[in-house]
């Protein structure tokens, strides 16, 4: 599957530079734009908006900004993560997201942290930048799933691998485990949903909307740290995520 990735990503560079980078000869008063996009812009001009020739060169713009965002979207099938994994308290860093996320999120949404277990003196190794990229990212979903605003509830836990989740995720070496799970009251998922949320370009989102990279590149940095991360969803109910990372011990 990297192999492919890694192809798909190369090929399409050369593309994406193409379609969206080069610009257009055409002079204008307007930015430079791309050269598809720009040349149709121009044949728009004169135009009326009720025009079925405007309406048709209106369907080539929105088909050169899709292939525009799905070439982008291929170049990111091939990141590599330079993680700087160094030994820190999952504590402190679960606090200082929360409370810097409560800035970024809606005013109606209300993010609340709750420590299960004593976790104060709890250690890992990992780069926390990149964690709380994670965190932000699932709870960017849950305020998605919550329209008209909620609570998003962060907990963590200890937690002893047994040996079914030892053999399911073979590059875990470690039983001892902190779970940060991020749940939220919001719509809910669909189990047909459920199976493909972290296979990279999956996704529920218009193609305008969304990379559908956030999920599978999240389980590849959480993977990176030694952990995975699990997901229990019920439609109009609500979801709950969880991320495992290996602890010092």
């Amino acid at each position: 599957m990297k192999i492919w990735l890694t192809t798909i990503g190369e090929l399409s560079l050369e593309k994406t530079n193409e379609a969206a980078d080069e610009p257009t000869n055409i002079s204008s008063e307007k930015e430079e734009r791309p050269i598809i996009s720009g040349y149709s812009h121009f044949a728009q001009e004169g135009l009326n908006k009720n025009d079925r020739r405007y309406q048709d060169i209106d369907e080539v713009l929105k088909a050169s900004n899709r292939a525009n965002i799905v070439a982008k979207n291929l170049l990111k099938a091939e990141i590599k993560f330079d993680l700087k994994l160094i030994k820190n308290n999952i504590h402190n860093i679960v606090n200082q997201f929360v409370n810097s996320a409560k800035k970024t999120l809606g005013n109606n949404i209300v993010l609340e942290y709750l420590p299960v277990d004593k976790v104060d003196d709890v250690a890992i190794f990992c780069d926390s930048v990149h964690l709380e990229l994670v965190m932000l990212n699932i709870c960017f979903n849950a305020n998605d799933a919550m329209p008209n605003g909620g609570k998003i509830l962060i907990k963590t836990k200890l937690t002893t691998l047994n040996e079914d989740d030892i053999k399911l995720y073979n590059w875990v070496d470690k039983t001892k485990f902190i779970s940060i799970s991020i749940g939220d009251p919001g719509t809910g998922m669909e189990s047909e949903i459920l199976e493909s949320i972290f296979e990279p370009f999956f996704t529920t989102k218009s193609i305008e909307q969304g990379t559908a990279l956030g999920l599978s590149t999240a389980f590849d940095i959480v993977k990176s740290h030694g952990g995975f991360i699990e997901v229990e969803s019920k439609l109009n109910v609500g979801s709950e995520f969880f991320m495992h990372l290996p602890i010092v011990v």
